[in-house]
């Protein structure tokens, strides 16, 4: 029944619902039918595993559409939810979930954890400031979208999602990844285009699968110290002020250590003997043992240092075997790919920069001046 507006408002039985329940579909579109509220009679429907309800005017969804247990796809695109809806906790095999484009600026965090079956979440084109540590549980989570949005920051728990191949996180506002990001051991595409970024985690050298990745229009200075291990397709990364290739040499031969890290130097040079007493001796002393467990090692000699480095860039050549680079192109949302508002961009022709700055920590001024690859920044 429609309303005399020409809105459809909670129809007694849908023409759709009526066809869903009569043929036992298991899929059912109610798209683009101006709806304001959910059909509840579609809780009839135990049988369906698909349901599109995208291109309305939906704010929430009623409690009585639990009953649609076995849902597994869910097209909430295109609507105006600013928020979970609470029943959608009841969909335990939901595995694709569609809610680009409303006008989400939170996601409820209870609602978030029981979607344990998902595998596809597209949050792009809304209004989300961060990002629940719930998010943790979608443990069969593959792909995750949230390009277009407001995100400051990330949680460290999203970097518990071990399947996750797919991450979009461009045009935010992201100033720094976590820490741990490069436990997202399967990822396989990453787009940053378009933040605030000002470096990538060391970590990130350890994404091993990863083939795609876009940082272009960020702020970036220097790359991971072992960014070239990375076996990349396609990498893209204009428009940063990456530190180019002008030497500068020091003619600094020493530097003054303090005591502290004069007896760290000493202590991580003598347990890199197996034989040697302080490995046994070390347990009893947890705190220092957590302390020495920070240090890294020289790029030059591979000794171990603690708070005391030089801060030096060295200049790898680049030539990933697929496209080299755009200047931050532009991102799809409604279906992860394609341009979903037209805009045309006027591509800049930049010549690319054919050697790329990579991070490096060597322990003193000796090693600095030994290897002329390296360029100084900074002593900390």
């Amino acid at each position: 029944m429609s309303s005399r507006s020409g809105h459809r408002h909670s129809p007694a039985c849908s023409p759709e619902v009526l066809l869903a329940l009569k043929s036992q579909s298991r899929s059912l579109s109610l798209n683009r039918k101006r709806l304001l509220e959910a059909p509840p009679e579609a809780s009839r429907l135990t049988f369906l595993a698909r349901l599109d309800l995208s291109c309305n005017q939906l704010r929430d969804l009623p409690l009585v559409l639990e009953s649609l247990e076995l849902l597994q796809h869910l097209n909430l695109s295109a609507n105006q939810f600013s928020d979970l809806p609470l029943v959608l906790a009841s969909f335990s095999r939901l595995q694709y979930l569609n809610l680009f484009n409303n006008r989400l600026c939170r996601l409820e965090p209870a609602v978030l954890g029981c979607l344990t079956s998902l595998r596809t979440l597209n949050l792009n084109s809304n209004s989300l400031a961060s990002l629940p540590a719930e998010i943790c549980r979608l443990q069969r989570l593959t792909t995750l979208a949230a390009n277009r949005n407001q995100l400051t920051s990330l949680p460290v728990e999203l970097c518990a999602l071990e399947h996750l191949q797919v991450l979009h996180l461009a045009y935010n506002q992201l100033t720094a990844l976590p820490l741990e990001f490069g436990c997202l051991a399967s990822l396989r595409v990453l787009q940053l285009q378009r933040n605030c970024l000002t470096e990538l985690p060391e970590s990130a050298a350890r994404l091993h699968h990863l083939e795609y990745l876009d940082v272009a229009c960020n702020q970036l200075q220097l790359l991971p110290a072992r960014f070239g291990e990375l076996n990349l397709r396609e990498f893209y990364y204009e428009r940063n002020p990456l530190i180019r290739r002008d030497p500068v040499h020091s003619t600094q031969e020493q530097e003054a250590l303090g005591l502290k890290e004069l007896c760290a130097r000493a202590v991580m040079q003598e347990l890199r003997s197996r034989a040697s007493p302080l490995r046994d001796q070390l347990k009893a002393y947890p705190q220092l043992r957590e302390q020495l467990s920070q240090c890294s090692r020289c790029a030059v000699c591979g000794g171990a240092f603690l708070n005391t480095w030089l801060e030096c860039v060295r200049f790898e050549p680049f030539s990933p075997s697929g496209r080299m680079s755009k200047a931050g192109e532009d991102v799809g949302d409604g279906e992860f790919g394609g341009s979903d508002d037209g805009e045309q961009r006027q591509q800049q022709q930049q010549q690319p920069i054919r050697w790329l700055p990579i991070r490096a920590l060597v322990c003193s001024y000796k090693c600095f001046n030994a290897q002329s690859e390296f360029y100084g920044l900074a002593f900390l």
